[in-house]
């Protein structure tokens, strides 16, 4: 009986490694055909009153915010805030009462280290009437928000378009201007707004920008500029904003800003336009067109207004649009691979009409690969009623919401302890203290995470 008994745990062990082995040996997605969509009214009962809205999600509390200019009261800086999934929604009165209206293009950003909501909005309450940038911080209940202004030392004409980024791993706050009077300004301060400096980007290569879209990604160390016009004008360079190099990632003159992601892992850049999606390496060289949206392509018109959003965890890059195909301003998504082979196209607007994304804001939950995607949505009777669309990873759909790689490894665990629960229980409680350390290894050889992991399902 023992024998037998050792045999089945041997030909278990042996199964669960095979499985182990070929999910290794495949990707860590499995594309899916379709991709599933949610509309959610996030407004809190508030409507005609969003403009230029900048979302902004923190992972360990589950909270979604969007700031917006309210057009019905001056332009003031409001922030509604819920859960992750839509519900649970309030709105909250941020910026104190100007004259003047000060929270034009407000950009919101999580510092998760701190517990706090951060939104950097350019302030035109100044003496020469010119904006400057300013940034408020809030508690993840958007109350005690206070405001801090990082750009006077500057002068005037230096909070235009503000776009925030934080660095977590060196503890700084970055907030990009463009078109001042030096050109394109990255200002770099302490976390809290303190200490701060700038730096002259655009003039480290004697190369001006017209309206240009900012990223930066702390886990490869550098950041990225794009801009409107002349074959897209690109800049990468380190997370302070010194040794940038300069070069053009796109083909053609963009009518549009376009927007950039950076992969965290090569370093590689995505480039969405007007025309077409584009793959560079770091150094600006070697792009390739991933998807020509020139005429005539069925997808002409289809990302003239576009959000890169790379999802490193998984290995893919997307583009939320909204797409102007007939007039139609409805939400959509593009699902590219890393391997630049090609680009799937999704409409994500649930259903809803025209005009559903007239302005939008989009961002991307990693643990989950959601792409939550925010928009005033003007095919409402309520005109203007902030909404949620949410694009649902292709890996959520039939109930699996991580890669392979990480279900694979769970897998493994489960039917050894199986097993060895019902055949050798000594022998799991002496080993059972190091299942806690071979997971976590595991969760770094397949990139997975915790969420990811506890996320499979094995129905």
């Amino acid at each position: 009986m023992r024998l037998r008994s050792l045999a089945l745990l041997t030909m278990g062990c042996a199964l669960a490694w095979a499985v182990v082995l070929v999910a290794l040996a495949a990707p860590a997605v499995v594309r899916a055909a379709s991709c599933a969509s949610k509309y959610t009214d996030i407004s809190a009962g508030l409507f005609d009153v969003y403009a230029n809205p900048s979302a902004a999600m923190d992972p360990v509390s589950n909270l979604l915010f969007v700031a917006y200019d309210n057009t019905a009261n001056q332009d003031e800086l409001y922030v509604n805030r819920c859960n992750l999934d839509g519900s649970n929604c309030s709105w909250h009165y941020v910026g104190p009462s100007f004259v003047k209206p000060f929270s034009l293009t407000p950009s919101a950003a999580v510092d998760t280290d701190g517990g706090r909501l951060l939104i950097a909005a350019e302030d035109d309450d100044t003496p020469s009437g010119t904006p400057t940038g300013v940034v408020f911080y809030c508690d993840l209940g958007v109350t005690r928000c206070k405001k801090v202004n990082i750009t006077t030392f500057l002068g005037n004409n230096t909070g235009n378009n503000p776009q925030m980024a934080i660095d977590g791993e060196h503890g700084k706050l970055l907030m990009f201007t463009c078109c001042t009077t030096e050109g394109a300004v990255l200002v770099q301060c302490g976390i809290n707004g303190t200490d701060c400096v700038n730096v002259n980007v655009s003039g480290q290569t004697g190369q001006r920008l017209g309206a240009s879209w900012f990223t930066a990604d702390a886990r490869s160390g550098e950041l990225a500029i794009v801009a409107w016009g002349g074959k897209t004008p690109t800049f990468v360079c380190d997370m302070d904003g010194t040794h940038c190099i300069f070069g053009y990632s796109g083909r053609y003159d963009e009518s549009q800003v376009p927007t950039v992601g950076i992969d965290p892992t090569s370093g590689d850049l995505w480039v969405s336009s007007e025309w077409s999606i584009y793959r560079c390496d770091k150094h600006i060289q070697n792009c390739t067109t991933v998807l020509d949206m020139t005429p005539p392509s069925p997808l002409q018109g289809a990302a003239k207004y576009s959000r890169v959003l790379v999802d490193g965890t998984r290995g893919r890059a997307f583009v939320a649009v909204a797409d102007q195909r007939n007039d139609t301003y409805t939400p959509g998504l593009f699902r590219c691979d890393f391997g630049g082979t090609g680009c799937d196209y999704y409409n994500i607007s649930a259903g809803r009409g025209p005009k559903s994304a007239y302005q939008y804001a989009a961002t991307l939950d990693e643990s989950t690969g959601n792409v939550l995607v925010v928009t005033s949505d003007g095919s409402d009777p309520n005109v203007g009623l902030l909404s949620l669309f949410t694009g649902m990873s292709p890996a959520l759909v039939g109930g699996h919401a991580a890669p392979l790689k990480c279900c694979a490894a769970r897998a493994f665990l489960r039917s050894v302890v199986r097993l060895g629960r019902t055949l050798m229980p000594a022998l799991v409680r002496e080993i059972g203290k190091k299942a806690w350390r071979w997971t976590a290894h595991w969760r770094t050889i397949c990139n997975c995470s915790r969420v990811a992991i506890r996320r499979c399902t094995f129905e």
